[in-house]
């Protein structure tokens, strides 16, 4: 634990010492005040609709959503990577049946996502700067070592870390926006769909997430939220919306082979292998 602890003071030293790169961020503080937009999570739901087929609006994602091509063709303005070290050549898989330092093998799918969409602005965090910073269409959060979970300060120290939909619902709120819809925020129905949408494997139905659920409503205080649901799920706790009846689609299933560019699946099967995304059930 005295190890542990250790290694974190210092990495927070560490990147304490970047922590004017994240200043430049103050240019988007209240740049889309009083504004509606849509933001995309990686759920697995987002293989039943035609999300092409939406009206446009300002929008973010996160992780692989631009290996899509749909989400390609909707050119959305933001996206998020959210977690540590991502970028690297080289990762520590955390998994407990892993443990080790392993060759990263989906750090090139995330830096093309980052290159061949130069029209949208991608934010990661302060982490991966060393494995990121020839990019020009990329900015940087951090915690900087505050780790109370309610700092969404952008420009300096941004807690709001817990997860890809609180980094962008945070962001969202620093930028001023009003509504947001979510779309494939699948751990939000009140019996969680499971699975993403690139995954090799049909979304099933997980059991109940009452603290996941309670967390979220803290999260989303002080904005007008709706969840994004198939007509046959419900979520109690939030209002909601139906891509059927809000949006005029249908379901219709499409394998993720449809979606993206079996090399890209290729890539991503490789790195199921290893135990580092998730291509399968564990």
């Amino acid at each position: 634990m005295f190890l542990k602890s250790s290694i974190r003071t210092l990495a927070d030293g560490f990147w304490g010492a970047h922590s004017k790169l994240s200043l430049h961020n103050s240019r988007f503080k209240g740049i889309h005040r009083d504004e509606t937009c849509y933001i995309f999570a990686n759920g697995g739901s987002l293989k039943y609709y035609d999300i092409d087929s939406l009206p446009r609006k300002l929008t973010f994602c996160c992780s692989f959503s631009l290996i899509d091509k749909r989400m390609q063709n909707f050119q959305p303005e933001y996206n998020f990577f959210t977690d540590s070290y991502l970028l690297y050549p080289f990762l520590f898989n955390t998994y407990p049946f892993v443990q080790k330092l392993q060759k990263n093998e989906f750090s090139e799918i995330l830096r093309s996502i980052i290159q061949d969409n130069p029209n949208t602005h991608h934010f990661c965090n302060i982490t991966n700067y060393y494995a990121s910073r020839k990019f020009k269409n990329l900015s940087y959060f951090h915690h900087y070592g505050v780790r109370t979970g309610k700092g969404y300060d952008l420009s300096s120290n941004f807690s709001t870390c817990g997860s890809a939909l609180e980094v962008m619902v945070g962001a969202a709120r620093y930028m001023g926006i009003e509504n947001v819809y979510l779309f494939g925020c699948d751990y939000l129905y009140d019996r969680p769909q499971l699975g993403h949408f690139y995954a090799d494997y049909v979304p099933f139905t997980g059991e109940p997430m009452p603290e996941y659920l309670q967390k979220m409503k803290t999260v989303f205080e002080g904005i007008n939220v709706k969840v994004v649901r198939p007509k046959d799920r419900s979520s109690t706790c939030f209002d909601s919306v139906t891509y059927e009846d809000h949006f005029g689609l249908e379901p219709m299933y499409r394998h993720n082979f449809e979606l993206i560019d079996e090399s890209i699946l290729y890539q991503m099967r490789v790195a199921h292998k290893k135990l580092q995304i998730q291509m399968e059930p564990f």
